[in-house]
């Protein structure tokens, strides 16, 4: 219970900070296109289980930043306020398009289609 409460501290302080950061945050344009940001945090069973596909895209020279949300860099509360996003594990694509896969099931499958489709 004490771990989910973390967790939800986490978040909320993630928001407020978030607000207080607003004016100097990047737009959605600088960031460089096709990078993965990676939300976690260590708390988490369901971060634990998906991050070994997380470090495989970024064994495989894709461009993944960690946002683990006891600790999180202007960049990540950045992406993290703009798309709103509630729940971890979660990966955000930047590419032709913003994607946001919340949950295990949805990262896994997603990172393998991509290190296949790159094979």
């Amino acid at each position: 219970m004490d771990k989910v409460i973390r967790i939800i501290a986490a978040l909320l302080l993630l928001i407020v900070s978030g607000m207080l950061f607003a004016e100097t945050i990047k737009s959605n344009a600088e960031i460089k296109k096709s990078s993965f940001y990676f939300f976690y945090s260590d708390y988490c069973p369901y971060c634990k289980k998906v991050k070994p596909y997380v470090d495989n895209l970024a064994k495989h020279n894709f461009k993944v930043t960690y946002c683990n949300l006891e600790n999180c860099s202007e960049e990540c509360l950045h992406v993290l306020n703009n798309l709103s996003i509630n729940y971890i594990p979660a990966l955000v694509i930047f590419d032709n398009k913003t994607e946001v896969l919340i949950g295990v099931s949805k990262i896994k499958n997603k990172v393998e289609k991509i290190l296949n489709e790159t094979q």
